[in-house]
């Protein structure tokens, strides 16, 4: 049996920036958080 762990981080948001907590909002990104989400991880 194999096992596949996939490990994912979400972009910057304004929630995260400011250290707030956003429960079920959908905060924006920060221009920061656009640019993760762009960057390609390999």
């Amino acid at each position: 049996m194999n096992l596949t762990l996939y490990f994912l981080q979400h972009g910057e948001t304004t929630a995260s920036r400011s250290g707030t907590y956003c429960g079920t909002l959908d905060p924006d990104l920060t221009p920061a958080g656009y640019q993760m989400a762009e960057d390609e991880v390999v």
